[in-house]
């Protein structure tokens, strides 16, 4: 299971991403979960965009993302705008989807989608030509699951986007407008989180970093949600780049810190937050925001 969160900062200048590492399989008698080295945030190749992934299997988002590579890649990288991304998107959910219920439902039973589409004229197998055994056949796909959720975060020249998608119908759901969407088992936790912080598309890039990470640890205590986590940060004219070692362990001693009982036992300097712990995250949200301004 998985939390994953995107959100629009800087009054639309960057994006920022987080995702945690839980993997969890599923077993006999019980599940096994572990903090794995599978990253949940992925660079869609040759464009400037990411994408974050919550799904029964690993299988099904790696399949996505190379059909979206591949329809991407049909354009120039100036050309990747958000309708292109939208396409390439619905495109690669339909047309995985189209070979998962194939191998899982068709191919079983000796059936392709060639053979379930010929005309009567045509079949050479006499199981469709019953119509009792064509609806029992069109319950099973109907009925066929794989549950995958992804986002996708970039920039084009009308500014930051997210959207989502996810299975069976590979719908497109734009998150401009509200500026953040959250995906996985605790999407309701870190949604709410969010809306309680006040989160604002326009607040600061340092803001926003901090927000996202309260809202990710707020789902730990959730079976199935991970410890370890993914940073990306989008800002216009670069590809997303993982968040600085020290500016990571700086937010997380940040939140040590502030979220703490007061009657906890103190914390040692090595674990609590700095006293110039703002000026730290501020200087480096503006240097950063500042690439964004250089001519490429």
């Amino acid at each position: 299971m998985t939390v994953c969160i995107a959100a629009i900062a800087a009054k639309s200048k960057a994006i920022v991403c987080i995702a945690d590492r839980a993997l969890t399989f599923a077993g006999a008698t019980a599940s096994a979960q572990t903090d794995s080295g599978v990253t949940k945030i992925v660079d869609i190749a040759n464009t400037r965009w990411c994408a974050m992934f919550s799904s029964d299997d690993l299988a099904f988002p790696e399949y996505v993302l190379r059909i979206v590579s591949r329809e991407v890649g049909k354009k120039r990288r100036n050309e990747i705008d958000r309708a292109v991304m939208e396409d390439a998107v619905k495109t690669a959910f339909f047309e995985q989807w189209q070979f998962e219920v194939e191998d899982r439902v068709l191919k079983p039973k000796l059936l392709t989608r060639e053979s379930l589409t010929a005309t009567p004229l045509e079949t050479r197998d006499a199981r469709l030509l019953n119509t009792e055994y064509l609806n029992i056949l069109a319950q099973e796909m109907a009925e066929h699951r794989n549950n995958c959720c992804m986002i996708f975060c970039g920039f084009d020249s009308t500014g930051p986007h997210i959207f989502s998608c996810s299975t069976p119908a590979g719908q497109i759901n734009p998150c401009d407008w509200q500026g953040f969407q959250v995906m996985g088992e605790g999407e309701e936790t870190a949604r709410n989180h969010l809306i309680w912080s006040e989160f604002d598309k326009d607040d600061s890039l340092d803001s926003v970093l901090y927000d996202v990470f309260n809202a990710k640890c707020a789902t730990e205590v959730l079976q199935g949600i991970g410890y370890a986590w993914d940073w990306r940060i989008i800002i216009p004219g670069s590809r997303p780049k993982p968040l600085p070692a020290r500016i990571d362990g700086l937010i997380d001693r940040v939140w040590i810190t502030l979220n703490r009982s007061p009657f906890s036992e103190k914390l040692s300097k090595k674990d609590r937050a700095p006293g110039d712990w703002k000026k730290r995250l501020e200087k480096f949200s503006t240097r950063l925001l500042s690439d964004s301004k250089r001519p490429r």
